[in-house]
Parts: structure tokens; sequence; C-alpha cells
């Protein structure tokens, strides 16, 4: 991939990754922009703007985006879902972006809320669902020197809209022995636990979208190495960024790097990853947990698996190219002879936390300053 192109890809891909999570709160307000420089006028951020416009929608469109959890003040969160996006308009507004995005997906949620007659009841399992993300961002750019790095932010101008609505099953169960007495009597009383539970998700998951994206992002670019990176909320120069869940391998850049949690019965699915510009390397550790099992699919076979499993079957992969099984540590070929768009999906009969990294052959670091102490 050009390098250029990959940079704009990278400030698109930061849109987006804050989609989702798992928590509750009523402040959505946009974080403040960032104090504006002579290095950060409006050219400079229309450019910005403009590039990733024309990216946006190529990039996103049938990508399985991570869902983090939800920890807004992390700058780096453990991925707990996926969002498989189908729906994707983008278009300068200002200077800014517009973004608006659409999918299903699912993810992991563990809520306990009040029902009627003093019973409490708890959603605990993955809950699939499809969403609706619209946000306008700014785009600022700026150059923090002694990093040698560039960093980009990204901030809501307006507080962010979404809209989510779970779909199938509600893994929902009653808190207690009076609970399960009015849960089990539902049917006379007019009350169903589930019923009870899908406006309560609703509501909560639209806000927990909105607080997530009014954090905005950072993208920072090392112009020693040329790794772009991504940093959840605003990051100051000087700052650190939090080390990537895999470390950098030496010699080479990454195209994908996360920490996943796995629960029982559950899917990660991550993807695609072109290989048009050479073959890549999935590489995967067992942190906590397991066994992992590991497989690669082609771009068909891995849209048949999530539509079986956001239609509330069992995470079964078909017409698998690859397969381990994962205690500690391993690698995946994802090879160009076998498809053009490999993905990865992982799954665990239990819980497990993994982490990966994703290389492609020949990507390899470049310095675009002069480095040297």
């Amino acid at each position: 991939m050009r390098r250029g192109v990959r940079c704009a890809r990278s400030i698109l891909f930061a849109c987006v990754l804050a989609a989702c999570g798992d928590g509750r709160s009523a402040d959505v307000a946009p974080i403040a922009a960032p104090t504006r420089t002579a290095a950060q006028d409006r050219a400079i951020r229309a450019l910005a703007a403009d590039l990733a416009r024309h990216q946006a929608c190529a990039v996103l469109r049938e990508r399985f985006v991570p869902l983090p959890e939800d920890r807004p003040e992390a700058a780096r969160r453990v991925v707990e879902g996926r969002l498989w996006v189908d729906r994707c308009e983008a278009r300068r507004e200002g200077d800014g972006l517009a973004l608006s995005l659409g999918g299903r997906g699912w993810q992991w949620v563990e809520r306990t809320a009040a029902g009627p007659l003093g019973t409490r009841f708890t959603v605990r399992g993955t809950v699939r669902l499809e969403a609706r993300v619209e946000l306008t961002s700014a785009l600022d750019v700026r150059y923090d020197e002694d990093a040698r790095r560039v960093l980009v932010a990204l901030t809501p101008v307006t507080p962010p809209s979404a809209t989510v609505r779970p779909i199938g099953t509600i893994p929902v169960e009653p808190e207690g022995g009076w609970s399960s007495l009015v849960g089990g009597l539902g049917s006379l009383v007019g009350f169903s636990p589930e019923a009870q539970a899908r406006p309560l998700l609703e509501e909560e998951a639209a806000l927990i979208v909105r607080r997530q994206l009014a954090r905005g992002m950072t993208l920072a670019i090392d112009l020693c190495t040329g790794q772009p990176d991504v940093a959840f909320g605003p990051l100051g120069d000087g700052a650190a960024l939090p080390p990537p869940p895999f470390p950098a391998a030496e010699g080479a850049l990454f195209l994908d790097n996360q920490r996943v949690r796995l629960h029982a019965g559950g899917l990660d699915l991550s993807g695609p990853f072109s290989t048009g510009e050479g073959d890549g390397r999935f590489e995967l550790e067992v942190e906590s947990g397991g066994p992992v099992e590991a497989v690669v699919l082609c771009a068909a076979e891995a849209a048949a698996l999530a539509s079986r499993y956001l239609a509330g079957g069992v995470a079964s992969p078909e017409g698998v190219l690859a397969r381990q099984t994962v205690r500690a540590q391993t690698s995946l070929e994802l090879r160009a002879s076998d498809c053009a768009a490999p993905h990865v999906a992982l799954t665990s009969p239990g819980d497990a936390t993994v982490r990966y990294r994703v290389t492609r052959s020949g990507l390899a670091p470049f310095s675009l300053v002069d480095c040297a102490p």
C-alpha cells in the first residue's frame, strides 16, 4: 500500500474505533478542540479532511471494526465485540469530516438493572445488535518535534448521534428469589425480563456510543519508522503513547494490533487483511485462559460465519484455510495464493484474553525525517 494512502486510511480508522462500548454515563459533550497554531491552519485541516473523506468508505465498508470495552479514561481498551460495517457515507462539512456508519455486530454485555415490583435483572452475555452512528469531527494536525511524530486530533464539533437496536435473544436472568418468582409469573403480571431489558439496552447502548465518540481520538504517526498508531482521547505534545498490546516486530510495521477478550460461545472476527501487496502474518498469544481456536477464512466464508452468528447460531467456521488450537503462541500465514482478503476468527470454550499483531511481507519501517541522535 502506498505510504500516503496508508496514513490517510489510519486517520479514517481512528474515527470509528470508539464506536461502541459497555458502560453508562449521560455526559456526551464533545471535548474541547486543541489550541490551534500556524501549523494547524485551515488549509492543512481541510487537506486532512479531504484525504480521510476520499478513503473513508472504501476502508470501512465490509470491515469488522473492533468494539472496545467501556473504559473512557484508557488510551487503549480491550476488544469485546465487532461491528460489521455495511453502510457508509462520508462528506466534507465545513473544515471537518461528516461520517455516517451503519451495520450489524455483537458485543459482550454485563449489566444489572431494576425492573418492576422491586425486581432486578442481569444481562450477561453476547448481545447481537444493529447500529447507526453519525458524527462530524474536526481534524487538527500538529508536529511533536521532540518525539518526531505527527499528531492528528479528531475532535467532534457537535454531539455525536447513535442508535443501537438489539437483535435476537437477549441473555437476561432474574437476580434473587423475588425476581425469579416475578419473572416466572411474567405472563400473568404482564412482565417479561427480556422485554424489560430490550429498551434499557437500546437506551444505554446509544448513550455509551455517544460518550465514546465524544472524547475524540488521536492518530500518531512516527516519522522515524512510518508506524501509525491510535490513542483514545487527546494526546498532548511530549505525552507518551501507550505501548501497543503486542510489541512492534523488529524490522516490520504492524497493520493491526489488538487485545481481545473472548467468552464461552463468543467470536472475534478480524479483517479483511488485503494480500494484494504481499502475504501477511497473524501472530497470536494467549495471555490467559484458553485454549483458543484460530482459523483463517476468505471473505465469503467470513461473511457466512458472521451471518450465522448474528442469526443466533454458534461460532462454527466452515471452509477454513488454516486452523490451529493455541495454548501459548502461534502465527498463521495470510497468503495471496489462498485469497485476496483473508480474515481470522478466534473462539474459545471458556474465557480467554489474547493479543494479536498483523504484519505484511515487505512492509518495513522507513524514515521521513532525520532521526539521528
